[in-house]
C-alpha cells in the first residue's frame, strides 16, 4: 500500500496522507474535512474470524 501501512498502523502523519489524498484532485480536501473523514474511518473495525469463531478485530489506527 505503498508504505501507508504497516499492518494495521499508519506510517505517515495526517498531514502528509492529506498531501497524498489531494495530489491530482481537481478539488482539494481542506485539513479539517479530511480529519473528520479519516476519523470516522478510523473507527471502522472488522471482526476476524477462526475457525469460523469471531476472535478479535481488525483496525487501522495512528
Amino acid at each position: 500500500m505503498d508504505g501507508l501501512l504497516s499492518i494495521d498502523k499508519l506510517q505517515i502523519s495526517r498531514q502528509d496522507l492529506l498531501s497524498r489524498f489531494n495530489t491530482g484532485q481537481e478539488l482539494a480536501c481542506t485539513s479539517e474535512q479530511f480529519s473528520a473523514v479519516l476519523d470516522e474511518l478510523l473507527q471502522i473495525s472488522v471482526p476476524m474470524l477462526d475457525d469460523g469463531v469471531e476472535s478479535d478485530y481488525y483496525f487501522i489506527h495512528e
